[in-house]
């Protein structure tokens, strides 16, 4: 298709909007007008942005592939330590991300997530730290939820 490496980097003058209003049309999505709303577009193509340097940061939440715990995840859980997960990681999740606790914080900023850590330090309820690294929307595509009639499920 072309030489350049970058032609179709979103920054590139026409090569990423091409991309980008190219998958539209085969999803047939309207044209996104963030950069949270691309990455989800990118996303859906199989595209992740960033993949190393975006993440999120949980504590207290366990991760599944198919029906068996991702072992770093329960490691985390078991030392009661926080865990960044990077997208490429935690695109792999299958299995859903599950709060044994049944409660469950998200948060955006990382002082107030502290703070929820440092407010129960013996037993610390499940936190969940949506982050956004740069100006690329992080982890967009990955918000975590919490429906009402499962609190337990995070997403899947």
């Amino acid at each position: 298709m072309t030489t350049d490496p970058h032609a179709f980097d979103l920054t590139a003058d026409l090569g990423g909007k091409i991309l980008v209003d190219a998958l539209c049309t085969v999803y047939d999505l309207q044209s996104p007008k963030t950069r949270e709303e691309i990455n989800e577009v990118l996303y859906r193509a199989g595209l992740l942005v960033d993949e190393l340097s975006n993440f999120v940061t949980c504590a207290g939440l366990t991760a599944y592939q198919s029906e068996i715990a991702h072992p770093v995840w329960l490691a985390a859980l078991e030392a009661k330590e926080p865990l960044q997960v990077p997208l490429l990681n935690l695109s792999t999740i299958t299995g859903g991300v599950v709060s044994p606790q049944k409660i469950v914080f998200v948060v955006e900023n990382p002082a107030v997530f502290a703070g929820i850590l440092d407010a129960f330090p013996a037993n610390p309820p499940s936190a969940n730290l949506y982050r956004r690294a740069g100006e690329n929307g992080g982890a967009g595509p990955f918000g975590f939820s919490c429906p009402k009639e499962d609190r337990d499920l995070l997403f899947r």
